[in-house]
């Protein structure tokens, strides 16, 4: 199974995510990371080098379908995506055929304080 948290800049994705993987056995993935391993760029350099929203999007979309075509279940983090871009991740998500949960986290105020959070996550 995969699941997918998308959400605003830190809201809390990357903390729920690893622990949420951690508990179900998981692996994790947060995107930013992962752009930052495959392109060999900060995330301020992959911004300025693909300066059009829509390329970004485009980039980071292709690299969410590579993830998701590891085995295994696994716990993604996505940060904001244009609609467009968030649309075409679905559809990739849903042709893949594995079952996929996506939630989104809309503020750290949802989410219990982070010493806490292992209690209240699952």
């Amino acid at each position: 199974m995969n699941i997918i948290l998308f959400g605003l800049s830190n809201v809390g994705k990357t903390t729920a995510g690893r622990i949420l993987a951690e508990r179900l056995g998981y692996s994790f993935y947060d995107l930013d990371d992962e752009v930052r391993k495959k392109y060999s760029m900060t995330q301020q350099e992959f911004i300025d080098t693909f300066w059009r929203r829509n390329e970004r999007d485009k980039l980071r979309g292709q690299l969410i379908g590579e993830i998701l075509e590891n085995d295994g279940d696994k716990v993604i983090a996505v940060t904001p995506m244009s609609l467009g871009s968030s649309c075409r991740i679905h559809q990739r998500i849903y042709s893949i055929g594995s079952y996929s949960l996506t939630i989104t986290i809309r503020s750290m105020k949802t989410l219990p304080n982070t010493e806490r959070s292992t209690s209240h996550i699952i």
